[in-house]
């Protein structure tokens, strides 16, 4: 096993797709750990670094005429920045949280003796219709039905370090990721899988996870603004979670489209396999 000694433990990275929880189970952490979370900013980079590093992109400017009449390959070319910020920075944090892992590329960071990775995952029913309402970073982007939405192919950005450049569909994004979860998991010994919907039920249980590895608060501090600009609550998101059923809430025709094209392997791992 790789990376043993918990002693050694000082920072934490948290590795999910799209829409999986990743900011609330940073923030948690965050709260109730002395841990320090390894994360980084939003995709939008700053007009001050722009101005900064990439002047010479005239096009950039939201005056130019490429913006004006193209808005998309300039949407291509800003992701594409992105890409090289989030490169830039992955020996101090192990770039985009939303990426697929690589164990051989965690070790280049002087960070990984010393890092918790875990790796988050979501109910793929639910990880797919949240990608559909909002389809953070996914080009081109598709306004039709769900149902459109799970048959539609996607480039893949470079920070999410897919194995290929298209995908022939969102729900690929869940298999080739996951399954780099559990191969990461399976050698190193610092990393853990844990569900979304197990946080949601019970936080404190994950934190208690945590305490082999860092001293955890012994009052509960819950993160309960949502980041994904709505008025929910944690309450809010906790009975969503309990309550979801991917049958009843999507229908035969769009939840036997997606079972279809899910790697029954990796699914075998999760808890979310059909009995």
């Amino acid at each position: 096993m790789e990376n043993s000694n918990f002693s050694q433990i000082s920072f934490v990275k948290v590795f999910g797709e799209r829409n999986t929880g990743t900011n609330f189970l940073n923030q948690l952490i965050n709260q109730n750990t002395d841990l320090s979370v390894l994360n980084h900013g939003d995709n939008k980079i700053p007009k001050k670094r722009l101005n900064q590093i990439y002047k010479h992109y005239s096009f950039l400017d939201k005056d130019s005429p490429m913006l004006r009449a193209d808005k998309k390959a300039a949407s291509l070319v800003l992701d594409r920045l992105v890409d090289q910020q989030r490169k830039d920075e992955y020996l101090q944090n192990f770039g985009w949280k939303h990426a697929l892992v690589d164990v051989e590329n965690l070790k280049v960071s002087p960070r990984f003796n010393e890092t918790l990775f875990v790796f988050l995952i979501r109910n793929p029913w639910r990880f797919v219709s949240a990608l559909h309402r909002r389809p953070h970073n996914l080009f081109p982007l598709q306004k039709g039905s769900l149902d459109d939405f799970v048959d539609s192919s996607f480039l893949a950005n470079e920070r999410d370090r897919m194995p290929c450049n298209f995908v022939q569909s969102p729900v690929e994004f869940w298999n080739i990721k996951v399954e780099s979860y559990f191969n990461s998991q399976s050698v190193l010994r610092n990393s853990f899988v844990v569900y979304y919907e197990d946080v949601m039920e019970s936080p404190g249980h994950f934190l208690k996870s945590l305490a082999p590895c860092c001293d955890v608060s012994e009052t509960l501090s819950i993160p309960m603004k949502s980041t994904k600009g709505d008025d929910k609550s944690f309450d809010d998101y906790q009975k969503e979670t309990a309550m979801y059923d991917p049958l009843s809430e999507l229908g035969e025709t769009v939840y036997f489209k997606i079972l279809g094209k899910l790697n029954k392997e990796t699914l075998k791992k999760t808890p979310y396999m059909p009995s």
